[in-house]
């Protein structure tokens, strides 16, 4: 199986390319780099007949993102023409594709060759992937070239030294052998670092769950990220490809939305207006069946009138309409000499809806003139 990708837009070169076409055998790690003027399903498919197939066969799958140029109904046919099985990693998952590695690798050694003319990126890749296919990997404890080629590209301070064929057969039979107990001791140590952060979950057919979305900012619709929805749902998964990956539909409208890594899932639990909705619905039926009525302002109890200016503190659970008629002086009212010596307590009776109040008349203006000291 061979990975492929797009990397860019890069700067425009000087011989007019924008895009470099990154592919790269996932068993012996041999990577071809290819400079594109433009990421168009035409120029990969141009690409792949007459730069890979007819170097090196074709492939027997080609994994790719789920990019347009690799979805288009150009590239299934060429695929279909090749006898090529088309796989496509999860969305926003890169981690499947090897290419997405290489290309990190790759950015970081044109960086180190270009320096200050980033138009000269495409001068290099041939030097560029001459190094990736002669340096050992770390996975597989050989070189990309011994095991693509079954042999070791000669270098020029190298002494060419020739081979019995079926010393070389036999050799290579070993060695992959070799690179298979590697590959799964790589295989094996990379899964432990990541289940060290990863929490175990697992879902079923017909489970109930949210899809994460990483929105865009866009300026043209005026909308940023940060406002929009991160999650979408709820979805029924209707396939489970392996233990990691599941196909998804919406309830709401059918759509199929394709496969994603269960790192983008969460279990969904109901939304709030669902569980408000059951709730109210419980708290209906506790309800007694007959409520008392009574009408506001119903009260004879005529010693509940209060003459304007009356000071009246609030008490919790009560609740008093104050009007105020605009035609009449607020201040029509004669000054009170004397502070009261005591609070009266106004009693309202046996009226259940009534407590007593304390009721003082004050006159601020005189508080106001109060000195430090007087207030006692």
């Amino acid at each position: 199986m061979m990975g492929i990708d797009l990397m860019g837009p890069l700067p425009v070169s000087t011989r007019g390319n924008r895009y470099c076409l990154v592919i790269v055998d996932h068993y012996s790690k041999w990577v071809e780099l290819f400079p594109l003027r433009r990421a168009t399903t035409v120029a990969i498919a141009r690409c792949l007949v007459r730069d890979v197939f007819s170097r090196f066969g074709c492939p027997r799958a080609l994994l790719s993102d789920n990019g347009p140029q690799f979805v288009s109904d150009i590239y299934e046919e060429v695929c279909r023409l090749f006898g090529i099985r088309r796989k496509f990693a999860s969305p926003y998952h890169p981690q499947t594709n090897l290419t997405e590695r290489v290309n990190r690798t790759l950015g970081r050694m044109i960086a180190s060759y270009v320096e200050n003319k980033h138009g000269t990126w495409d001068r290099h890749l041939e030097a560029l992937g001459f190094a990736l296919r002669t340096t050992v990997s770390e996975t597989t404890g050989q070189t990309p070239a011994r095991l693509f080629l079954g042999r070791e590209i000669a270098l020029p301070w190298d002494t060419m030294v020739q081979q019995d064929i079926w010393t070389r057969a036999e050799e290579y039979s070993l060695l992959s052998d070799l690179v298979k107990a590697r590959v799964k001791v790589a295989q094996d140590r990379q899964q432990r670092n990541y289940d060290r952060r990863r929490i175990h979950q697992e879902f079923h057919i017909g489970d109930r769950v949210w899809l994460r979305l990483r929105p865009l900012s866009s300026a043209d619709h005026n909308q940023i990220a940060k406002f929009m929805p991160k999650w979408r749902g709820p979805c029924r998964i209707i396939l489970k490809l392996s233990p990691l990956v599941y196909e998804l539909q919406e309830e709401e409208t059918g759509a199929l939305l394709g496969s994603h890594n269960i790192v983008d899932l969460k279990k969904f639990l109901g939304r709030k207006g669902e569980v408000y909705k059951l709730q109210d619905q419980d708290l209906l039926e506790e309800q007694p069946a007959e409520v008392e009525e009574w009408e506001e302002g119903s009260a004879t109890n005529e010693e509940s009138a209060m003459d304007e200016g009356d000071l009246i503190y609030p008490i919790e659970g009560e609740f008093h309409e104050i009007v105020v008629d605009p035609e009449v002086d607020e201040w029509s009212e004669p000054e009170v000499e004397e502070f009261p010596e005591a609070v009266d307590e106004v009693d309202h009776g046996d009226n259940p809806r009534r407590s007593q109040r304390n009721v003082a008349r004050v006159d601020y203006r005189r508080l106001a003139g109060l000195k430090p000291g007087r207030h006692n």
